[in-house]
């Protein structure tokens, strides 16, 4: 016996015919479809899948470590998988709009990129544009506000038990991180680094170190620094990632 089977194609049904051949089965078509009553069975258009993007930061960032790590992540409520394709163009919108870069997302659809380029002491709105270069995904688009707070820190003070020593002896110092008042800010946690304009051959306990919280805004360095030229010798701090916060001491080594 022939058995009559019928299978949906796009808008038309057509009729194929299963036969014992030989202890197999065989399936054939008839030269022409009929007409189906059934609905059509049409592909989605791949370009007209809708994203979503969502914008992830810090609303409000410290001048003291002013760079501004942005997430965005993107999905299409279409698919269940994360979109992995095309990239992310973070731009600042306002007060002054520019491109700050273009990050990839990764297998899970988020895409993140590191920036310093905001400065302290405004606020700006940060947009995440998704696109994808082959229309695979529809654009989309979000916005966030950030601000960079002006830093508190305005200088740094140099103090020490003696401020004279002998070439090739050590010195102890501290450093004490000051607002504008002169003020010790207590809760500060910068990086800084030493240097001597004066004494090139000068060496250092270290020559740079992160404030934790537990300094209080003030760390000593035991035999920090050892002078090997005579004369005024100067001693320099300043902030890794803002250097016109300085702070500097002499001392006479004779």
């Amino acid at each position: 016996m022939s058995q009559i089977v019928h299978r949906k194609r796009r808008r038309a049904v057509w009729d194929w015919t299963v036969q014992p051949l030989e202890g197999r089965v065989m399936l054939s078509a008839s030269a022409a479809p009929s007409t189906g009553a059934g609905p059509a069975e049409v592909a989605p258009n791949a370009a007209q899948l809708r994203t979503t993007t969502s914008l992830q930061a810090a609303t409000l960032v410290k001048a003291l470590r002013p760079s501004v790590t942005l997430t965005a992540t993107v999905q299409a409520p279409g698919i269940r998988r994360p979109v992995s394709i095309g990239g992310v163009r973070f731009s600042v919108v306002s007060p002054t709009p520019k491109v700050l870069g273009v990050a990839h997302p990764d297998p899970r659809g988020t895409a993140a990129l590191k920036t310093s380029r905001l400065s302290p002491g405004e606020t700006f709105v940060i947009e995440a544009q998704y696109f994808s270069p082959s229309g695979e995904f529809a654009r989309s688009s979000t916005q966030l506000d950030v601000t960079v707070a002006e830093s508190p820190v305005n200088s740094f003070r140099i103090t020490a038990p003696q401020y004279f020593g002998a070439p090739g002896t050590p010195i102890t110092f501290a450093v004490t991180a000051l607002d504008r008042a002169g003020q010790t800010v207590t809760d500060y946690t910068g990086t800084i680094e030493f240097l001597s304009p004066t004494d090139r051959s000068a060496k250092y306990l270290t020559r740079t170190y992160t404030f934790t919280t537990a300094d209080h805004g003030s760390h000593a360095f035991p035999e920090g620094v050892t002078f090997h030229k005579g004369g005024a010798e100067v001693l320099k701090v300043h902030q890794v990632n803002n250097t016109r916060v300085v702070g500097s001491q002499a001392f006479g080594i004779e």
